[in-house]
């Protein structure tokens, strides 16, 4: 299911924003936006600028990291059992030791350091195609390599490129920033500098390599120098016997502890970016917060000067609104947000199809690869993977061989022996007609499902005209229902069909058919369609030949399901026919082969028929995605989006 999400602002002294930031703001889970976007640039509101004093002690933990092979993770017992002064104190004196070391060793670690920090700012600018050396000649043109914020980026952009008194050339951007360059004439240094300082532009001194020569050469061809000036510095220092970090008072672990703590704190700190100041000298903190840690917060901050605000956000609020999804499903669910998040995350306010998959997956494995044995290997091999690599894949492997397995028992099926247990329901070799029709009518029930989940998500979304006219609304559900209803009479209880019953089935069509136009009438909107009478009769016809294509292709998918059920158990009564020997008995080398082969091909087309069956038949009845996964800012907190342990 999709978290419900409150849009949050708290707000008080620019003197209480470390205690703030401290005691509320980085103990939670908070997806922090930049009030000067969200409230439209007010007047006297202003990005927060201050530099983290944090930021040589990070750098110098990021030294220990690759000294001793190991990532300092945010660790939230950090704070208990070390303070601020304590780790800085350590890492300080840390590094006193570390630079102590033989200075041959010491010298050319430190040129690969310079060449590796060197590298990752001129990585950023490759996509520039200019001389380095001939920007070194300018003398009356001002120039500066660096990155600004991508939304102070987009908030000034025509202004960046409008004023006459700057260029400024974009190499590339992410999520986060933009990188690039601007020249100014020199004469106006003094006015255009300090405007890209108020937009938090990053210098990066990429026309001074570390060897003090600029090389006659592009970004992208001094990547490729350094890349292999770097390549043979490694190389030395992989040759020499170096000092380690051992002896100090407080060992490797209290080094990593500290290191654990300083990069807590540079984050901690590094929150106040997303600050906004007012010219009253007060901050503003807005963002997302899932609705229980906001309502939690609140209760925690009530009778403080600092103000907290909250409200629910608004489902299809628009683009305005856009608020981030948290997806919150019990553990075995959870594995199958896997398989969603390569289709998409749900917008806000949209239903969650988690649920849906987890149940429908399960189910269409289970029904096409039905064995006990085959069933539980695949369940094993799942445990295996999640074990492994805690992934949730391993966990939709796992459900889907159980559900192999309990199918097995219902078709009497264990590793293709059919004689040793009783078919509970049938077996789809000896009765193919009734599994095929069998799985049509399960398409057809899945298939009703995902129109009445599509009616539900119109109406949460306030789509109106959907929920009614769409193909999946509530003219198509009956038109569907009515022809299903129709030829299940007319097949099995042998029902003459009346024009009367052909007709009255027919009526939902037509209003699926016309349901722009009757749509565009509803909102008295006057031009119904260009191209004239002749184009909008062929465009309807096109329209409904269209649509009961695809209610007839989506129904006749769901044979695969019957036959694949069918193909298994053929398959394996090959394979235990040529297990047969001329004495009578079976060759076991030859069953277990065959079992792999089977189990290995065939699971894999069952794995992906299932998900095909879904993300095509079912996913696109009803869900759309496009939503944006909810990215808390918060130390020692995990990703929103882990699987179960």
């Amino acid at each position: 299911m999709v978290e419900k999400m409150k849009f949050i602002s708290v707000t008080g002294n620019e003197s209480d924003m470390g205690r703030a930031i401290e005691k509320y703001l980085s103990r939670r889970e908070i997806q922090f936006e930049y009030p000067a976007r969200r409230l439209k640039l007010e007047e006297g509101l202003k990005p927060y600028s201050g530099v983290n004093p944090y930021s040589e002690a990070l750098y110098k933990t990021d030294v220990f990291a690759e000294a001793l092979g190991r990532n300092f993770t945010k660790n939230p017992g950090a704070l208990a059992s070390i303070s601020g002064e304590e780790a800085l104190k350590r890492v300080e004196e840390a590094y006193a030791a570390y630079e102590k070391r033989d200075v041959a060793l010491h010298e050319i670690e430190s040129k690969r350091d310079a060449i590796s920090k060197y590298m990752g700012e001129l990585n950023n600018f490759t996509s520039l195609d200019v001389d380095l050396r001939e920007l070194e000649s300018f003398k009356r043109i001002e120039y500066h390599f660096g990155k600004l914020p991508l939304q102070n980026f987009k908030q000034f952009e025509k202004f960046l490129y409008d004023d006459s008194e700057i260029i400024f050339l974009q190499s590339h951007g992410d999520s986060e920033y933009i990188w690039g360059v601007y020249f100014t004439p020199a004469s106006k240094r003094d006015k255009v500098n300090p405007i890209f300082s108020s937009l938090h532009f990053e210098r990066a001194a990429i026309d001074k390599p570390p060897d003090g020569d600029t090389l006659p050469m592009n970004p992208a061809a001094a990547m490729r120098y350094w890349q292999k000036e770097l390549e043979g510095v490694e190389a030395s220092i992989k040759s020499m016997a170096g000092h380690t970090l051992d002896g100090l008072p407080f060992g490797i672990d209290g080094l990593v502890e500290a290191c654990a703590r300083v990069r807590e704190l540079h984050e901690v700190f590094d929150i106040r970016k997303f600050a906004a100041v007012t010219e009253k000298n007060e901050f503003i903190f807005v963002g997302w917060m899932p609705g229980d840690e906001a309502d939690s917060l609140e209760s925690e901050m009530a009778g403080d000067e600092i103000k907290f605000l909250s409200r629910f956000a608004e489902t299809g609020g628009g683009e305005d609104e856009n608020p981030p999804t948290k997806l919150k499903n019990p553990p075995l669910i959870r594995f199958f947000e896997f398989f969603t998040r390569m289709y998409g995350i749900p917008v806000y306010g949209e239903i969650d199809p988690t649920p849906v998959m987890a149940v429908t997956y399960t189910l269409l494995f289970g029904l096409m690869f039905g064995d006990v044995g085959q069933g539980l290997v695949v369940a094993a091999l799942g445990i295996f993977v999640y074990k492994k690599y805690r992934t949730g894949f391993g966990g939709i492997i796992a459900a889907a061989g159980i559900s192999g397995a309990l199918f097995g028992f219902m078709y009497g099926s264990v590793f293709g022996f059919e004689e040793i247990l009783p078919a509970i329901w049938r077996r789809p070799s000896e009765d193919i007609n009734g599994t095929l029709v069998f799985a049509i009518v399960a398409g057809v029930c899945i298939i009703i499902i995902s129109m009445l989940i599509h009616m539900t998500n119109a109406l949460r979304l306030k789509q109106y005209g959907a929920f009614v006219f769409n193909p999946n609304g509530v003219a198509g559900f009956i038109f569907y229902g009515a022809v299903f209803y129709l030829v299940y009479r007319s097949a099995f209880e042998g029902m003459q069909l009346k024009n009367t019953d052909v007709m009255l089935a027919c009526v939902p069509l037509v209003l699926v058919a016309l349901r722009e136009p009757i749509v565009k009438i509803i909102r008295r909107e006057k031009k119904i369609k260009e191209g004239g009478a002749g184009m909008f009769v062929f465009s309807i016809l096109m329209e409904t030949v269209e649509t009961l294509l695809t209610y007839a292709t989506n129904t006749i998918s769901f044979i695969r399901v019957g036959a694949f059920a069918v193909s298994h158990a053929c398959i394996m009564g090959v394979v235990m026919t040529l297990s047969q020997t001329a004495a009578g008995t079976r060759n076991v080398l030859v069953i277990v082969v065959g079992n792999i082969v089977v189990l290995g091909i065939e699971g894999l087309l069952v794995g992906i028929q299932a998900l095909r069956l879904d993300f095509y038949e079912v996913f696109s009845r009803f869900y759309k995605g496009g939503g944006q996964f909810f990215k808390p800012h918060r130390t020692g907190g995990g990703d929103s989006r882990a699987m179960p342990r």
